[in-house]
């Protein structure tokens, strides 16, 4: 069975958007959980380069389009983090899954790294997918139920490669902001 967890990146106020694309970056290829970078692979950019390249392409956006956003708000790039059922398969297996489910979730418009984690007992992938097309004239069409749509394309590519699926899916969990407010007694849901 896969999990599949999604969102959107945006800069710290204290960091420029190229510092913030390269953590999220690096934090991924992290050698230590990526077999020393050999499950680590990337999409119409370098591994080595991707934060930089995903930079240049967002500056490419702003000149062809002339759109611009506050760096608190822009979505700079997007994560998806894909986790499989442990000892159901292994890691150069969960990479190359990963690869083809980020191709086909980005539709192939995107530039995007993947790294396969295998630091916990569970093989898990880290993919980073930039916000901005390859052609540079447009961005990631984040709708309201995207994190519905990987779940649903990451199901559909493990029943072709013969691995398990969740069948009943829980409800997603609460926001941290509503389970801080509970637990301290100031939820407005709860009152």
């Amino acid at each position: 069975m896969a999990v599949v967890h999604f969102g959107n990146r945006h800069c710290a106020k204290n960091q420029t958007i190229k510092q913030c694309i390269k953590f999220h970056i690096d934090y991924a290829k992290n050698p230590e959980k990526t077999q020393y970078g050999l499950l680590v692979s990337a999409y119409e950019c370098h591994t080595e380069t991707a934060a930089e390249e995903f930079f240049i392409s967002k500056k490419m956006y702003e000149m062809i389009t002339k759109r611009s956003q506050p760096k608190e708000r822009d979505n700079i790039s997007y994560m998806l983090m894909q986790s499989f059922q442990p000892e159901e398969v292994t890691p150069e297996k969960a990479h190359e899954i990963g690869y083809q489910f980020a191709h086909e979730f980005t539709k192939g418009q995107h530039q995007f790294v993947i790294a396969t984690h295998t630091d916990k007992e569970h093989i898990h992938n880290h993919i980073e997918f930039n916000s901005i097309s390859l052609d540079c004239t447009h961005k990631f069409n984040g709708y309201k139920q995207w994190g519905k749509a990987a779940q649903k394309l990451s199901d559909k590519i493990r029943k072709e490669h013969g691995l398990s699926v969740i069948k009943a899916p829980k409800q997603k969990g609460k926001h941290y902001a509503q389970w801080k407010a509970e637990k301290e007694g100031k939820s407005w849901k709860q009152i």
